[in-house]
């Protein structure tokens, strides 16, 4: 008996086959291998693949392709475009052209299985899935930081919050391998372009248009290196409709910024979308931004409830007090009133200084630029700052469990 190495704990694997005789071979195969609990179906792929990609575990699937069909391979080729988590694909097949092996690796499967399965191939495929799986998933868990700033209400400026941490963050030393960038999701109205003074004709609608398109290379063709070192992509230049974006190429989106910048903030539109919880689930953390108001923090307990009940409570939040009023008078609300209305407390509060941040806006530069905003830059550094810790406090967490 022998055992898959790289996992140190039981193995699943899902078989999806073509055949009762490859069933067979491969169970044959996996009783040698000990801590494997193998599920096999039968089915084309384009019939039984897509619940499989879509679903939760198991961490590696087999998949029997046939190079000739090409609806079969069509099919493989949407899969391995959608978002499968943590998933390792293997190939298998009873015949494998050259050519149809190179279009597996093109599609990002490494690994193929000639039939009738062996044991020895079995167990040197799965132990090198496991091993790429488990480095994966480490790399993203120390790079990935996505940060999305969400809002109840416009007007909070949550928009210029997350545009001027951006250039906080690119100024630092903690952005110094792949820089920073900012994707303004907001189809609608986004001013990201707008606020940093860059040129919009390439924006986020060049990938709604051509969604099958979207890699790091064209990521990189469409986005607007700012001279503070941030990179943007700006919102569309015109209405689009919100269900333009699905939850899939959302995903795709935020995670290929990711794999091509250090830090990527995202700056979400105010409603909630159809994209809303997948963008959240799969952010580093969540800014949530609001003022000492009533409509604001009324409006703002209906978001953090929203976010509770689609499960996002996992994610680490940070709450912030926009254009805080610091006075020696008693404020009609206070920072308790706040809190309890929240039903949370607040982690930052930034000045109302409202001269600055319109200069820094209409020049479109950093506050560091901007004479007098020293003090309100040094608040939203320390919100960078204080986003970098919560990223990395998760992500430590989730290393040792």
């Amino acid at each position: 008996m022998s055992e898959v190495v790289a996992t140190g704990r039981p193995l699943t694997v899902l078989a999806l086959l073509r055949s009762a005789e490859a069933e067979r071979d491969l169970k044959a195969a996996a009783k040698t291998v000990a801590g494997l609990t193998l599920e096999a179906r039968q089915g084309a792929l384009k019939d039984i693949g897509e619940s499989v990609f879509n679903g939760g575990a198991p961490g590696i699937v087999l998949v029997d392709v046939r190079f000739d069909d090409a609806a079969e391979m069509a099919a493989l080729e949407r899969m391995m475009q959608q978002p499968h988590g943590d998933k390792e694909v293997i190939a298998t097949s009873n015949a494998a052209p050259l050519q149809g092996v190179r279009q597996l690796m093109r599609m990002g499967i490494p690994d193929f299985l000639p039939q009738p399965i062996s044991r020895e191939d079995l167990v040197a495929a799965l132990d090198t899935a496991a091993r790429r799986n488990r480095s994966e998933r480490k790399t993203s868990l120390r790079s990935r930081k996505i940060i999305s700033f969400i809002k109840p209400c416009g007007g909070i400026g949550a928009t210029t919050l997350a545009v001027q941490t951006a250039c906080s963050l690119a100024a630092g030393e903690r952005a110094k391998n792949g820089g920073v960038a900012v994707l303004d999701l907001d189809l609608q109205f986004g001013n990201v372009a707008l606020y940093l003074d860059v040129d919009a004709h390439l924006n986020l609608f060049n990938i709604i248009d051509a969604p099958d398109r979207l890699d790091g290379s064209f990521l990189r063709g469409l986005m607007t290196r700012h001279d503070s070192g941030v990179n943007v992509l700006a919102g569309p230049q015109f209405v689009v409709p919100l269900e333009s974006m699905s939850p899939d190429l959302a995903v795709r989106l935020i995670e290929t910024a990711s794999n091509e910048y250090d830090f990527v903030i995202v700056d979400l539109p105010q409603a909630w979308t159809l994209w809303s919880h997948a963008v959240l689930s799969h952010s580093s953390a969540i800014v949530f931004v609001t003022q000492f108001t009533v409509p604001a923090l009324r409006q703002g307990r209906r978001l953090l409830d929203t976010l509770r009940q689609e499960g996002l409570d996992g994610v680490p939040l940070i709450t912030v007090i926009n254009r805080y009023e610091r006075s020696l008078f008693k404020r009609e609300i206070g920072n308790k009133e706040a809190e309890k209305a929240l039903g949370r407390a607040v982690d930052a509060f930034i000045d109302n200084d409202l001269k600055s941040l319109a200069q820094a806006t209409n020049e479109g530069v950093p506050l560091a630029q901007v004479r007098g905003g020293e003090k309100i830059e040094r608040q939203i550094g320390e919100l960078a700052a204080l986003m970098c810790d919560k990223v990395e406090t998760a992500e430590a967490r989730a290393a040792v469990n």
